[in-house]
């Protein structure tokens, strides 16, 4: 009993002892993500954190393209709105890692487009290239079809030079501006030198996979057949781009260097890195930007961008302030959402 006393005597000090006031508690703050706008007319306003809205990021490859993107969702509404941008051709410098850029976006719309292979002087190989097709059979053409941007592998043979098959990236509106790969060659009595565009920064060149040559121009001996050189180059900052393309010995000659041109008639396409693309999913149905010409004069617009890190000092997220307008479209162009007065703060994933 005198123990239980005890206990009670020093709580009634410790509460007669303390006379500040409790601290002033500020009023909660709302959530750090939204967004909000029209869709269609009809406002909607999605705060994260609030009845079950979510957010998340990360890295998505498209088409042979990486994207860094955020999303909102609210299973209530049953509504997500997603934003993805294509990351820059060089997205490292000497501040670090620059992942889009303040000010106006261009929207990345798509268009369909060719591109043909020339063999330079050779004016007869196209009539024994052969590409396969979407189905996996080998049909005698020498144009490629698109459909939407991206680097894409195009697998090819030579019915002439035997069954091996080749492996090509094709870029279709992903221009490398900042670090050109692309290189030429040149026949040297027996052997090829390849020449790089572009002399400073790191050169590797693969012969048919094998690492043959570190420096910017070199001189090779080839086997007859047709063989895939790859040019890739690295900046002093890490950022790496490269070109593929095939070339043929015949009598231990150089006989062509392979290059994919725009079809006759076919549009230039622009260069789509670091571009946006807007999307919406409710109702079972999605909706994106990418697919109407309405968004080549749309804006999109952003300010207060902001680095976010893990432990090691390595950026993760891209946080951000958006304002913009976009007409999103189904997969088959027959329905469309239309997006006004959208503004929030968003951020996307990095790794």
């Amino acid at each position: 009993m005198k123990r239980v006393v005890g206990i009670m005597i020093l709580a009634l000090i410790m509460v007669a002892c303390k006379k500040e006031p409790l601290p002033n508690i500020p009023p909660s703050t709302g959530p750090y993500y939204s967004i909000k706008g029209y869709m269609d007319g009809t406002y909607f306003h999605m705060n994260v954190g609030q009845e079950g809205i979510l957010i998340s990021q990360g890295t998505s490859v498209e088409n042979g393209i990486k994207s860094y993107y955020g999303q909102i969702v609210s299973p209530s509404e049953d509504l997500l709105i997603r934003i993805e941008f294509t990351a820059p051709e060089a997205p490292l410098n000497a501040q670090g890692l620059i992942a889009l850029n303040a000010g106006n976006v261009s929207y990345l719309v798509h268009s369909p487009g060719c591109q043909s292979a020339s063999f330079g002087s050779n004016f007869t190989q196209f009539n024994f290239l052969q590409i396969k097709n979407e189905l996996g059979i080998f049909q005698p053409v020498n144009e490629v079809n698109f459909t939407k941007f991206g680097i894409y592998p195009i697998t090819m043979k030579f019915t002439d030079a035997g069954q091996s098959t080749f492996q090509v990236p094709v870029n279709y509106g992903f221009s490398n501006n900042v670090l050109n790969p692309g290189f030429t060659s040149y026949e040297i009595a027996d052997s090829v030198q390849f020449v790089a565009f572009v002399s400073e920064f790191n050169h590797q060149w693969l012969i048919d996979g094998n690492l043959v040559s570190t420096a910017a121009s070199f001189y090779t001996s080839l086997a007859n057949g047709v063989h895939l050189v790859e040019h890739k180059i690295v900046d002093g900052y890490s950022n790496e781009a490269s070109h593929s393309t095939l070339v043929r010995f015949t009598d231990y000659v150089l006989d062509w260097q392979m290059t994919m041109n725009n079809c006759t008639g076919s549009a230039n396409p622009t260069n789509n890195y670091g571009k946006v693309t807007v999307k919406a999913l409710t109702n079972g149905q999605e909706y994106k930007s990418d697919g109407s010409a309405d968004n080549l004069t749309k804006f999109f617009t952003v300010s207060n961008i902001e680095y976010i890190g893990n432990s090691n000092q390595e950026p993760t997220r891209a946080v951000f302030n958006v304002v913009f307008e976009a007409e999103l479209v189904n997969e088959s162009g027959t329905e469309s959402l239309s997006l006004t007065g959208m503004e929030g703060t968003f951020n996307v994933g990095l790794q």
